[in-house]
């Protein structure tokens, strides 16, 4: 994202024609948006809450290659085929029920 951003900048993108500028601007609004919230992260983070584990297995299984320290919250209908020891079994469609575990995570 950082390298499409400095190409956009450069000179070398106004020589593309206005559809090409415009697919890569696109391009890094699209990543932009999915990624905005890690793009300044200068370390990895101590610890991350994955709600809904069954839904973002494959953030679940980056976290463990990465071996970042993270709590699973997923449904009560889990499959069983998510075998983790840092799973919280919760109904994650309910606001309360995610308030009340966080709260309980961060007393």
């Amino acid at each position: 994202m950082n390298k499409l951003r400095k190409f956009i900048e450069s000179p070398e993108f106004l020589k593309l024609t206005k559809k090409e500028q415009l697919m890569k601007k696109r391009e890094l609004k699209k990543l932009e948006d999915i990624y905005k919230g890690v793009t300044k992260l200068n370390k990895l983070p101590d610890l991350v809450i994955v709600i809904d584990a069954e839904y973002y297995l494959n953030t679940v299984e980056e976290l463990e290659k990465a071996k970042i320290d993270y709590v699973a919250i997923a449904n009560t209908d889990l499959s069983k085929w998510l075998k983790t020891d840092k799973l919280l079994v919760a109904n994650t469609n309910s606001y309360e029920s995610i308030s009340y575990l966080l709260n309980y995570l961060f007393k």
